[in-house]
């Protein structure tokens, strides 16, 4: 089946989104009872629930990601974007009016790193007096889980500090 200009595939008279960068390109598209799954050169590319009735658009705004950033003004008028989770509309009203390219930036973080640990990050950030942006949430979740060292003061330090605390007190009570 050919990917029309929409970047979809029709099935029944449904149309189910793919990426945007297939339009043109031929895909298989396998029809089950309760889902549409869309593969291109062997690789699962999509994947609907598929639309009782007729006339219905899935569309996943992750497919449409490419044509957005090259005109983010779009996102808000597109179907994909009256789609898309309450959850990232709350957060797109919330925090990202009017700024589309970083809302686009935090939708590919959603994708690579699921809605749950974003919505985490979201949170954990406005716990503390700072603004949440994409940046910062791009920070935390890709921050390496690395052990926290606590450095403990070998014996040189130690006795360094001790003699400073005594030519302290002889030089009249200056602290070191």
């Amino acid at each position: 089946m050919r990917v029309d200009r929409y970047s979809t595939v029709s099935v029944d008279c449904n149309h189910y989104s793919v990426p945007d960068h297939l339009v043109g390109e031929f895909v298989l598209v396998k029809v089950y009872p309760d889902k549409i799954l869309c593969y291109h050169q062997e690789e699962k590319i999509a994947s609907h629930q598929r639309c009782p009735g007729q006339a219905h658009w899935q569309l996943n705004i992750n497919h449409y990601l490419k044509t957005l950033k090259l005109k983010p003004g779009a996102l808000r008028r597109s179907s994909a974007f009256f789609q898309l989770k309450l959850q990232l509309k709350a957060i797109y009203h919330k925090y990202y009016q009017g700024q589309e390219r970083q809302y686009l930036e935090l939708l590919e973080l959603v994708a690579t790193h699921s809605l749950p640990k974003v919505s985490q990050t979201i949170t954990m950030l406005e716990k503390i007096p700072t603004t949440v942006t994409t940046e910062k949430i791009r920070l935390i979740l890709e921050k390496k889980d690395e052990p926290v060292r606590i450095l403990t003061p070998c014996a040189i330090t130690r006795q360094a500090k001790e003699n400073l605390g005594d030519y302290s007190k002889l030089l009249g009570g200056i602290p070191a």
